[in-house]
C-alpha cells in the first residue's frame, strides 16, 4: 500500500524523523547507485534531515546538509534523498557553472543540473525495485512520471540498459 508519510503516523518527533532517515540512508546503500551516492555523503560528512517548514520536497544546501520535507510522500522519500544528494555530487564534480554571467546561461545550466539529478531519481527508483530493496519503488515513480519512466523502459530493454544489470555511476 502506497500511504503518503503525513497521512501515516507524522514525524512528529526527532527521533521518529532521525529512525526514517537512517532507514531511507540504508535502503541507498543496498544498491549500485544508492552507494556511489552515500560514499560521497560519508566521504563530506554530510547531514540529512526533516523540516517541517520546507516548501518542495527536498533541497540541498551547499553547507553539505540535505532537507526532506515531512510532507514528501513516503513511497518516493529516498529517492528525493538521492536526487539531493546528486547535487552535492555535482558540486564536487564542478559540473555547476560557478560563473552565471546571464539569465540565459543560468537556466540552462540550472535545467540540466536538474535532469541530471532526475534521472539518477529514475536509476534509483530501478535499482531499489531490481535488487529487491523496496518492491513499490518503481511503480511509485512510473506513477509520477510516467514518461521519463517510459523512456527509461525503452532504454533499459537495450542491449547494455538496466534490464540486463547495468547501472549508472557517472
Amino acid at each position: 500500500l502506497s500511504k503518503i508519510w503525513n497521512r501515516q503516523q507524522p514525524l512528529a518527533t526527532r527521533e521518529a524523523q532521525q529512525r526514517r532517515m537512517k532507514e531511507l540512508m540504508d535502503q541507498l546503500r543496498q544498491i549500485p547507485t544508492g552507494q556511489m551516492l552515500m560514499q560521497l555523503f560519508d566521504e563530506k560528512n554530510m547531514r540529512a534531515f526533516f523540516r517541517t517548514n520546507l516548501d518542495c520536497l527536498g533541497k540541498y544546501k551547499p553547507t553539505m546538509s540535505v532537507q526532506l520535507s515531512t510532507r514528501c510522500p513516503a513511497e518516493i522519500q529516498a529517492l528525493v534523498l538521492a536526487h539531493e544528494i546528486r547535487h552535492a555530487w555535482q558540486d564536487r564534480e564542478g559540473i555547476a557553472l560557478m560563473r552565471r554571467t546571464n539569465v540565459r546561461d543560468t537556466l540552462i545550466n540550472n535545467r540540466f543540473l536538474e535532469a541530471d539529478a532526475f534521472a539518477i531519481e529514475a536509476q534509483i527508483a530501478w535499482e531499489l525495485t531490481s535488487h529487491g530493496v523496496d518492491r513499490n519503488a518503481w511503480f511509485a515513480y512510473k506513477k509520477r512520471n510516467k514518461e521519463i519512466a517510459t523512456a527509461y523502459e525503452k532504454s533499459a530493454r537495450s542491449e547494455k540498459g538496466a534490464f540486463n544489470g547495468g547501472t549508472y555511476h557517472r
